[in-house]
């Protein structure tokens, strides 16, 4: 459950040691908000808590008045006191985080020097296989042009061949159609031999023939 008495005392304290009057928006607003209805109450009680205390003070003895003068003297000497010896403890504290937070520096200062350096290697790595990369897809170019050259001229020899081919085959074809006429005129001959041959045979008994009728008489 909220204290909102207390949040109501803290409030107002902060208010008067700024030197401003305390109010019920002012208390709400440095207590961080809230609602009249639930800071009203709380706020009415210090506020007449407070008006008590002032009517105290104003009938106090004038003794009792010194008394807290010199008690309120001590307490103020007492916080200064604890304040300085607070004051060194946060200095030699805030000494020991300033050598820290230096240590620190300087290793994320060093850190940061090597993760430079791995970057420029890095760097230069990559620059060196982006060259060779170029260079790679350069030669790739040439062996694809001498390629392409060479396949070219192995269709070009294969033309050439293909009609050295075709020709080859026609004188291949004229020799056999000359082979064979050969042949049919070796025939041809052959058989006109064979028939000359008869013929002379055949002339040469007529010669006999005419040659018995026309021989002299004894």
């Amino acid at each position: 459950m909220i204290d909102y008495k207390s949040k109501v005392e803290q409030a107002t304290d902060t208010i008067l040691q700024r030197g401003e009057k305390p109010t019920l928006h002012r208390v709400m607003k440095e207590a961080g908000g809230g609602s009249p209805n639930v800071f009203g109450p709380a706020f009415r009680d210090w506020k007449e808590k407070r008006k008590q205390e002032e009517i105290a003070a104003k009938e106090a003895p004038k003794e009792m008045l010194e008394l807290f003068n010199r008690i309120g003297a001590q307490v103020w000497i007492e916080c200064q006191r604890l304040a300085s010896r607070n004051i060194d403890v946060i200095w030699s504290h805030s000494q020991e985080l300033r050598q820290e937070f230096e240590s620190e520096l300087h290793d994320v200062r060093n850190e940061l020097s090597e993760v430079k350096t791995a970057r420029d290697d890095a760097t230069k790595i990559f620059e060196k296989l982006r060259q060779q990369l170029a260079d790679t897809i350069a030669q790739q170019r040439a062996a694809e042009q001498s390629n392409e050259k060479l396949r070219l001229e192995i269709e070009a020899e294969r033309g050439a061949s293909t009609q050295a081919r075709i020709r080859v085959e026609k004188v291949q074809t004229t020799l056999t159609l000359s082979e064979r006429r050969i042949k049919e005129l070796e025939q041809t001959n052959a058989v006109l031999q064979t028939d000359l041959n008869v013929s002379r045979d055949e002339a040469s008994n007529l010669r006999g023939q005419l040659s018995r009728y026309t021989r002299p008489a004894k």
